[in-house]
């Protein structure tokens, strides 16, 4: 899906939080680790194909600060 992913060595794992009503998602690459929900309506256009744009910019940003 991104590129950058694979690229940065990033580790997703993801998991449905139902007191939230949404996605857990986890990043790790190395050391760092980051949590960020994604809600079901968001999840379902990434599956479809459609642009995650939340998610990219989420991972973009974080692996930026390094």
């Amino acid at each position: 899906m991104y590129p950058i992913i694979r690229q940065k060595g990033i580790n997703l794992d993801v998991s449905w939080e139902k007191r939230f009503d949404s996605y857990l998602i986890r990043a790790q690459q190395g050391n760092l680790v980051r949590h960020n929900l994604l809600h079901e309506e968001e999840a379902k256009a990434c599956l479809e194909g459609e642009v995650c744009v939340y998610l990219g910019t989420w991972l973009l940003s974080m692996f930026k600060e390094q």
